[in-house]
């Protein structure tokens, strides 16, 4: 009986059993990936956006880089990252940027597109909103992006993030 324990052991662990949580595969992985991403800006928690941000390699993909068209504290020029340090610093700097702006924020995706099924490197094509109300009063701004992920430490993670400002919206949100 003793010998069953550790083949049990073995076997859920070879077959992915564990009780371990893994991210989910796929689309519906890298959308829920973007959606925290969000909610950790929106929330003023740099950490946590930092977080979502992968490792500098020595192979390819090698460092991540990070171009964010986006309204940072009345910064008009593209906030940009060549490297994992830099790119975490750079949503911390986000995140932080909503905590003190006051109000609260809300980042809604209105249309997506993450088809693709590799194990370790995916995409994501998304517009979305980030909504900022203060006094209830809210400002809604629209942004376009794109971002290539590489699954690594048991999580999705951000190696190359583009992000601009949009005019009028064409995802199911436009209609």
């Amino acid at each position: 009986m003793k010998l069953w324990i550790p083949l049990l052991s073995l076997a859920t662990a070879t077959l992915g059993l564990s009780s371990a949580p893994r991210p989910a595969p796929g689309p519906g992985g890298i959308l829920a990936m973007h959606k925290e991403l969000f909610a950790a800006i929106d929330r003023g928690d740099g950490e946590a956006a930092g977080a979502f941000v992968a490792g500098d390699r020595k192979v390819m993909p090698r460092t991540p880089t990070l171009f964010l068209d986006v309204d940072a504290g009345g910064a008009d020029a593209p906030l940009k990252a060549a490297d994992a340090e830099e790119a975490r610093e750079l949503l911390a700097r986000l995140a932080a940027g909503a905590k003190r702006s006051g109000g609260g924020w809300t980042t809604t995706i209105t249309s997506e597109q993450a088809d693709c099924y590799a194990s370790e490197l995916s995409y994501a094509v998304l517009e979305f909103e980030r909504a900022h109300t203060v006094d209830g009063k809210t400002e809604v701004r629209r942004y376009r992006s794109t971002s290539l992920v590489r699954y690594e430490s048991d999580h999705w993670r951000i190696f190359h993030w583009h992000v601009s400002r949009a005019g009028a919206m064409t995802g199911p949100a436009a209609r």
